[in-house]
């Protein structure tokens, strides 16, 4: 089966990641970068034992951005 890539780059892309408090701000320099070199990016983000505002202010931050709270 071939695939036909030529709107390739109209196409948005979904990036999924885990973190938890002690990542955090390694996440947010990846965000930076998706926010600044790949427009077309949605990224969900699963938050491990953060504190309950993180969620809310990524949202804020970031358009593309949405969150799956998980306090295990």
């Amino acid at each position: 089966m071939s695939m036909n890539f030529n709107h390739i780059n109209d196409m948005p892309y979904v990036v999924t990641c885990t973190t938890n408090k002690k990542y955090l701000k390694y996440l947010i320099v990846f965000l930076e970068s998706i926010k600044k070199n790949s427009s077309n990016t949605y990224v969900i983000v699963r938050l491990v034992n953060c504190y309950d505002t993180t969620k809310d202010k990524l949202m804020e931050m970031y358009d593309n951005v949405y969150c799956i709270v998980d306090d295990n």
